[in-house]
C-alpha cells in the first residue's frame, strides 16, 4: 500500500501505508515478512483444487492510495516442495485509476507493472 503525497518526474512521491488501513483476511494466510511497516503478504488457501484468496481493506484516514498487486515465481504448495508452480495477475477490464498516479507523478508516463498491477484509489 501506497500513499501519494506529491511527486515529480524523478520521485513518485509516496509513502508506505500499511498502516493506513485495517485489514480483514477472509480466505488465505498472512505471511510474516522482514518489512511489516511497508508490505503484506499473503497465501492462497487450497480448497478443492482451486486456490482461493479473499481480504478486507477499510481505510483509516482519507488521501489518495495504491496497491501494488505482485505476481508469484517459484511458488509451490506447503506439502510439495518439489513442484513449483508461477503465477501473473493482471487487472483487466477493471478501471484501475491511474488517473490518481500520473495527476501525483506530473510529467511521469506509467508503463509497464504500473498498468497492470497497480490500482489506485481516493478516500473521501
Amino acid at each position: 500500500m501506497l500513499e501519494f503525497i506529491g511527486g515529480n518526474f524523478t520521485d513518485p512521491g509516496s509513502n508506505p501505508a500499511v498502516s493506513s488501513f485495517s485489514y480483514k483476511l477472509i480466505n488465505g494466510r498472512e505471511q510474516p515478512n522482514v518489512l511489516p511497516d511497508k508490505i503484506k503478504e499473503y497465501l492462497l488457501s487450497e480448497v478443492q483444487n482451486k486456490y482461493i484468496f479473499k481480504l478486507g481493506v477499510i481505510a483509516k484516514k482519507k488521501g489518495l492510495f495504491a496497491i501494488g498487486i505482485d505476481n508469484a515465481a517459484s511458488g509451490f504448495r506447503k506439502n510439495d516442495n518439489c513442484t513449483k508452480a508461477t503465477f501473473h495477475i493482471k487487472l483487466k477490464d477493471t478501471d484501475n485509476q491511474i488517473g490518481f498516479y500520473t495527476q501525483n507523478r506530473p510529467g511521469y508516463t506509467p508503463s509497464g507493472l504500473d498498468l497492470t498491477n497497480l490500482y489506485c484509489f481516493k478516500v473521501k
